[in-house]
């Protein structure tokens, strides 16, 4: 006669993963989402990559005005000839003249890596961020204008889809479930 003590190992299992589709599930979504939080942003923010892993795009180098006022750092104002004055007022100028338009601009400020990282300021990489939603957790920010800046980048200005998961952090997702779950039942 063969023994076998499968059906008490099915019921104990059955008993683990009821209480882990009930209990845990959230859990897991927030052990996720914030695994991912600095992955994702250093992707966008540090190196430029949308959720296919290709550059974001590239600065425009269309010339440019900017008011150091109105900038993330400072810098002294001058015109297209470099002066600091309007020859013909003797005027100060309120603002600098960028030939290499907003991919000059973003040299000047120490903020160009060589191709789009959406990171200025730093506000829209600093407020990404884990957000409790009606289903468990996810990404985002709280702020709805910062939000609206980044759906208006990856549906108008980029048309590209960036905050999404690339197929490396799909694994490290996986991966993230997988210890979960398995530390859950065992």
């Amino acid at each position: 006669m063969i023994s076998s003590n499968i059906t008490e190992v099915m019921s104990g299992l059955s008993v683990k993963l009821t209480a882990l589709a009930e209990n845990e599930y959230k859990n897991i979504l927030r052990t996720v989402a914030t695994s991912m939080n600095g992955v994702i942003s250093e992707r966008i923010h540090e190196q430029g990559l949308d959720a296919n892993g290709a550059k974001i795009g590239n600065y425009d180098t269309k010339p440019i005005y900017v008011n150091p006022n109105k900038a993330t750092r400072k810098f002294q104002t001058q015109g297209k000839d470099g002066k600091t004055k309007f020859i013909s007022t003797g005027l100060p100028h309120k603002t600098k003249y960028f030939a290499g338009g907003y991919n000059e601009f973003k040299t000047q400020v120490g903020k160009n890596i060589g191709s789009v990282n959406l990171n200025l300021s730093g506000q829209m990489n600093n407020q990404f961020t884990v957000i409790a939603t009606q289903n468990g957790y996810g990404l985002g920010w709280q702020d709805s204008n910062i939000f609206e800046r980044a759906r208006f980048f990856e549906t108008k200005k980029y048309n590209k889809t960036i905050w999404g998961v690339t197929e490396k952090e799909g694994e490290i997702i996986n991966e993230i479930v997988n210890n979960a779950v398995s530390d859950a039942i065992s």
